[in-house]
């Protein structure tokens, strides 16, 4: 099953592929030629192919863990009692989309983002000066831990509809995923899969 994955995202890759102008038609051309190549290869080597498919595999099991060495552990805070103008403006200084709100001992009781500025503020004609952050923050706070995988991490944004999602290791707060972490790292585990099967496919 998971070499048909694979064989459907390089198909959904090549069509977005084609759509990008500004990539040569000659770069086009070779992404379809791999393409069908790795179609004849599943089809007539497909045992040889699922053992290499399951390697690959373990490289697609990016841990929250790795993207936090990338990335970095810093997450920055907002005070409920704050309004909605401090907060924009902190999130502008540390160019990030959202924020955990936390009282005095630093105990998470919501994150506040630029989504729900934009729906709860702008489109309800609120004034972000006067409103403090409790009133537009999520109480609902969903937790990951470093073990977890990003697939894992994808799959309960995409089924809780969220786009940030704070790093437990235990009791002790060590980051904050967002969905933008979530795409760069499958973009960097589909190119470590197209260059190995390039390879793959060379030395057969």
């Amino acid at each position: 099953m998971f070499f048909l994955k694979i064989l459907f995202s390089l198909k959904a890759m090549a069509q977005e592929t084609a759509k990008q102008s500004r990539l040569k038609d000659i770069e086009i051309k070779k992404r379809n030629i791999l393409f069908k190549t790795i179609s004849y290869k599943i089809l007539s080597q497909g045992n040889k192919f699922l053992k290499i498919a399951v390697k690959f595999n373990m490289k697609l099991q990016t841990t929250v863990k790795e993207i936090l060495s990338k990335k970095g552990n810093e997450v920055f805070y907002i005070s409920p009692e704050n309004s909605v103008l401090q907060a924009l403006q902190l999130m502008s200084e540390k160019d990030v989309g959202a924020l955990l709100v936390v009282d005095q001992e630093k105990k998470v009781l919501g994150i506040f983002s630029e989504r729900d500025y934009a729906r709860k503020c702008i489109l309800e004609g609120k004034s972000s000066k006067d409103t403090k952050v409790s009133e537009l923050m999520v109480t609902k706070v969903y937790f990951i831990t470093p073990e977890d995988k990003v697939e894992d991490v994808m799959t309960l944004m995409t089924e809780k509809k969220i786009r940030h999602l704070p790093v437990f290791d235990g009791n002790e707060l060590v980051g904050i995923i967002s969905i933008g972490d979530v795409v760069k790292s499958i973009i960097e585990d589909k190119d470590f899969i197209i260059k190995n099967l390039e390879r793959y496919i060379k030395s057969g």
